[in-house]
Parts: structure tokens; sequence; C-alpha cells
């Protein structure tokens, strides 16, 4: 009785499968080519990023803000979550922004909000709240 022969020598794959897999793994990240929900495979990954966006606008948001900081604009702690950040703030509500005095009824009658760290003020606490950032990112 003969033998059976031993399997022949495992090939290396070729380049271009090695390559898929490669983009497999990046799909769910912001700047890939590959759409991780719906495979879709597109030229550039600015057309990818505007497909995550537009289709799958939570996912989008996820994987973008994936590793950013959030930054308290009054102690400057850095927080990895924006719930965390919230949570984190409501502690410094002693220190929140209070409106100016209010205007004599000739002028604007909404309130005016002031930034605590360089007097700017704003009609808006949104505004402000933006302002806020802008001084944690150190742009201000």
């Amino acid at each position: 009785m003969s033998e059976p022969a031993p399997p022949p020598p495992a090939r290396p794959s070729p380049p271009e499968e090695e390559e898929e897999e490669e983009e497999e793994e990046e799909g769910d990240r912001v700047g890939s080519r590959r759409c991780h929900r719906c495979l879709i495979t597109f030229p550039d990954p600015a057309f990818a990023a505007r497909h995550a966006k537009r289709q799958h606008p939570g996912d989008f948001a996820r994987a973008a803000l994936r590793g950013a900081l959030f930054v308290c604009h009054v102690c400057s702690r850095p927080f990895g979550s924006s719930p965390a950040l919230l949570r984190h703030q409501r502690g410094h509500a002693h220190l929140r922004a209070t409106p100016k005095q209010a205007p004599p009824p000739s002028e604007k009658a909404t309130p005016t909000w002031s930034c605590l760290e360089c007097g700017r003020g704003f009609a808006h606490e949104g505004a402000l709240h933006r302002h806020y950032i802008g001084h944690a990112r150190g742009e201000l």
C-alpha cells in the first residue's frame, strides 16, 4: 500500500487579498475607505466619511469622538466623554456665569452672559459655552 501524498506547501496570499483584509480591519475608523455597515468601498476616505455621516450618523459621531478629550473650561481637567464632563461641571455650579444687571427697557430685553475668564459678554448662554470651549482649546 502506498501512503497518501503530503499536501502541497501553502502559498502566500496575493497582495490584493492582504490589502482587503487590512481595509476590513480599518472599516470602523474615521478616514478609512470602506463603510463598516454597508461594506461599500469608496475611492477616497472623504467620500466614505460623507457617506457615514449621512447614512449612519450615530456610528459616525461615536467613531469621530473615539479618543477625543472633553476639557472642563473652569479647571482644564480632561474627560473621555461628554457625559463625564457634564457630571464634573455640576460641581462648578457655584462658579456659573450669571446675567449682568438688566438693561433699561429701551435696550435689548435679553440677559447678557459674561465670560468669567475674559469678561466678554454674550446674549445667549450657549454662545458663552462655545466661547469657553475656545478658551479650553487655547484659541482665545
